[in-house]
């Protein structure tokens, strides 16, 4: 059945789900997911990549392909180096791991060209692991390992997630008991945020914060989203403060998928005591959440002080909209405090 809200973007996403995993059931040459991957680039709104070529279609190529498969051009203007890695997969959608030798080629080559790249990736049809040596290897030229098909599905079911559901708390003849939806409940929240923030703005006091408390899954990600869209100027900043740096890449991609228009995500990570427990000299990005800044895909530093200057093309970019500011502090006596409820009226922390 055809949905009538689908957009031809979301089907050419659907129609490479689709064949993934028909082609991946078989061996093959892996040129298929080389095309997939440059069509599909431009429409994985975590990824960033405004327009993407095989290495044979890329206007500055100028010799045959011997080791970088696709070449991404990020928001803003940076590179991506590519390549592709196809195997056959079980029923459990597993493959063999990918080994030193088969991505040499790809690392020399995309420190050999006349090229500067922003970023390395190396990109799989599925459940497919690097083995150990790779790994040493990857880590050491900081390039990321991504799952297109992983990514495609969380692209798909993120769009999917934003269509807008009737709320039967909001017909006009509903009673008290009628139930609030998810969507209806986010915009209450925002709506209140909003109102309540911007008032104590106008009243000078500078002491102005709340918190909103919700169960998970209950869209706290897309409530921050908005409030930001709500309250924050073109080529303002604000700030979004993570515990961890999977959460930093799960809002990186919750953002870029829903927000209602252009933003400039820069991921930075300075605090050291977050990967207690692990070795900092060999990956000072990692942290407990067993993430590491390779896992954030997009502008990312790991805070040295040239790093972190929010000026040069960060600051030209004409869409800038930088993510940024959601903190968690105590509540003030001034702020606001919106509670989510559910069924049986108990409070969600």
């Amino acid at each position: 059945m055809t949905d009538k809200n689908e957009t031809p973007a979301q089907k050419k996403l659907e129609d490479a789900l689709s064949e993934i995993n028909e082609t991946s059931r078989r061996a093959t040459d892996g040129k298929w997911l080389e095309r997939l991957t440059a069509d599909c680039a431009p429409l994985i709104a975590e990824w960033d990549v405004r327009e993407a070529w095989t290495w044979e279609e890329w206007p500055g190529s100028d010799h045959p392909d011997s080791g970088i498969d696709v070449i991404g051009e990020r928001s803003d203007g940076q590179l991506i180096a590519i390549q592709c890695k196809s195997r056959q997969l079980d029923d459990q959608g597993s493959g063999p791991p990918i080994t030193k030798n088969e991505i040499d080629s790809f690392i020399a080559e995309s420190s050999g060209v006349e090229v500067s790249f922003a970023e390395l990736w190396l990109v799989v049809n599925g459940g497919v692991d690097v083995n150990a040596n790779a790994q040493r290897v990857m880590e050491g030229n900081k390039v990321a390992h991504v799952n297109l098909y992983a990514d495609i599905e969380k692209q798909c079911d993120g769009t999917r997630s934003a269509r807008l559901e009737g709320c039967p708390h909001c017909e006009p003849d509903s009673d008290a008991a009628a139930i609030q939806t998810r969507d209806c409940m986010q915009r209450e929240a925002v709506r209140v945020a909003v109102s309540t923030l911007r008032a104590h703005a106008k009243s000078g006091t500078g002491a102005a914060r709340g918190r909103i408390i919700l169960p998970c899954g209950t869209g706290k990600s897309r409530i921050a989203l908005r409030l930001i869209e709500e309250l924050t100027e073109s080529r303002q900043v604000s700030a979004i403060l993570c515990p961890s740096i999977a959460l930093v890449a799960q809002l990186r991609r919750e953002f870029l998928i829903h927000g209602s228009r252009p933003l400039v995500a820069l991921a930075v990570c300075s605090d050291q005591t977050a990967a207690r427990g692990s070795d900092l000299s060999q990956d000072q990005a990692a942290d407990l959440s067993r993430a590491s800044a390779r896992d954030v895909k997009g502008r990312v530093t790991h805070g040295t002080r040239r790093d972190c200057r929010m000026d040069g093309d960060l600051a030209r970019s004409p869409h800038r909209r930088d993510l940024r500011h959601v903190s968690v502090e105590p509540q003030d006596r001034r702020g606001f405090d919106f509670k989510s409820h559910d069924a049986c009226g108990a409070d969600r922390r």
